[in-house]
């Protein structure tokens, strides 16, 4: 690795140490929810204190254990099995009445399945970013149609759900051993501990909207990547994975950030040479799945509506310059936009809202506040989905805004999540003053931090809306482990 190479990593580090540990100075000291700063901060410390706790115990179990590999490895599927049916449990007691967008992107999924008609094309042809959403939720349901009469279908996508969330457990659990030199089970035994504590997955599970349905389709890529690399049929494992990118990013676009994280990694650590025919089927596989996709969406009768009705990108990022980012600091631009004519009014009422509030992208009034709205509370919006349960229970009064318990959850999420942060930037800070080359595990920490820290980003020149953070719970547990593995390799080299 050249040294120009070497510097450019450094400063990616250094820039990513010092945005998040920023993002938690400013929603720290004002999170939402009407928290108090000084109690989260505590809140926060004890949380800090258990992850690196839960770690330090991990690595001299694994130290003196020479069993606990394989006592991992059998007891890894009893685990997931036990995590998944709780979960089951849990987001059926927290199944909840279906709400704005994900009413409409519910109800139009299960009439295309069962072969209904949809009443609602208007909304996808202004919203059409939900209609990949929509689409896959239709094949879901369609999925378990002949169970039609037996039973709800809602509890049968929920179980696939289920099934999607253990998934993504299991894949951090698989790629944060595979990742470390030797293999470390300390780093795969932390993904079990980490995905069983990870509040949003309970929060989140019983909802099928994009950011949820999402979850699953990067990591899942990944991972193939990882285990196709060097195997006779790496390609059809490369394949696959396109096929989980292409379909991930229809869902959600916000999933492409991996792929990005992943060039941006191949190339700075000099990868691109040995694996670029693997990169080519990969990119290939997930442009072909958008574009079958896209000319399916062609075919749906929204179509004749979308030059009439369509909300245009320069409309979401007009709405992320306001006040604080949010659909509510500007809302008298958001009706004023949406009620023109057409997509070319519509357009050039928002690129005048951008070219007047172009000032707010280095207000530091502005910053602050968008990232409050983003980063300051640990719920990731399952909230706003819970507000009318199907049944009200002791869940429901704990993860619900409207519930008696709220505030304590908010409090215990809104601190995990700030703990997140906090060990990310202490992380990263590590990795500023590596010595030597950058290594395999430095690779998967970078391209893992990348991919959340290109959302960061994202949520930031965009509207502010704290929920698009869930489908990147993969790579923030990821980073998680990584930063708590680096952190105490150096505490450990500094105490000898």
């Amino acid at each position: 690795m050249n040294l120009l190479k070497r510097t450019t990593i450094r400063i990616f580090w250094g820039i990513f140490s010092l945005s998040i540990w920023m993002i938690l100075v400013a929603a720290i000291t004002k999170p939402l929810n009407n928290l108090i700063p000084k109690r989260m901060a505590v809140y926060t410390l004890v949380w800090v204190a258990l992850w690196a706790g839960v770690w330090f115990v991990l690595c001299q179990i694994e130290k003196h254990c020479k069993g606990l590999g394989k006592l991992v490895r059998v007891g890894t599927p009893i685990f997931l099995l036990l995590f998944g049916t709780a979960l089951y449990v849990v987001s059926c007691l927290l199944r909840s009445s279906l709400l704005t967008d994900y009413q409409n992107v519910y109800e139009a999924a299960y009439a295309l399945a069962m072969g209904e008609e949809i009443t609602n094309w208007e909304y996808f042809a202004m919203w059409n970013n939900n209609v990949g959403c929509m689409v896959i939720l239709a094949l879901l349901f369609r999925a378990g149609k002949w169970l039609q009469g037996v039973m709800d279908l809602y509890y049968f996508v929920l179980f696939l759900n289920v099934l999607q969330v253990v998934g993504v457990v299991y894949c951090v659990y698989y790629l944060a051993g595979k990742t470390v030199k030797k293999h470390s089970t300390a780093a795969s035994l932390m993904a079990l501990i980490m995905g069983g504590l990870w509040i949003p997955l309970w929060a989140n599970t019983s909802i099928f909207y994009s950011d949820q349905i999402s979850i699953g389709a990067g990591i899942f890529g990944v991972t193939l990547l990882v285990k196709g690399y060097e195997k006779k049929r790496r390609f059809l494992y490369c394949a696959l994975a396109g096929v989980f990118f292409g379909s991930g990013v229809i869902m959600k676009a916000t999933v492409g950030t991996i792929l990005v994280a992943l060039l941006i990694g191949v190339f700075l650590f000099g990868k691109l040479k040995k694996c670029w025919k693997e990169a080519v089927v990969t990119l290939g596989a997930a442009l072909l799945v958008t574009l079958c996709f896209s000319l399916y969406f062609q075919s749906l009768p929204y179509q004749k509506d979308v030059e009439r009705l369509k909300a245009p990108v320069e409309y979401w990022i007009a709405l992320g310059l306001g006040e604080n980012g949010t659909y509510a600091s500007s809302e008298g631009f958001a009706i004023r936009c949406l009620d023109a004519e057409n997509v070319e009014q519509r357009r050039e009422i928002a690129r005048e809202q951008i070219r007047d509030h172009i000032g707010n992208l280095w207000s530091v009034e502005h910053i602050i506040g968008k990232a409050r709205q983003n980063f300051g509370c640990g719920d990731m919006g399952a909230a706003g989905y819970l507000l009318y349960p199907k049944n009200e229970n002791l869940l429901w009064n704990w993860f619900s805004q409207e519930g008696q318990y709220y505030w304590k959850y908010a409090c215990l999420s809104t601190a995990f999540f700030f703990s997140l942060l906090f060990l990310l930037g202490a992380g990263g800070l590590t990795q500023v003053f590596h010595k030597g080359d950058y290594g395999r595990e430095n690779f998967a920490f970078m391209v893992s931090a990348l991919a959340f820290w290109g959302l960061c980003l994202f949520l930031m020149l965009w509207e502010a809306q704290d929920k698009q953070l869930y489908n990147h719970s993969a790579w923030m547990m990821l980073s998680l482990i990584y930063s708590l593995k680096v952190l105490g390799e150096k505490i450990g080299a500094r105490s000898q």
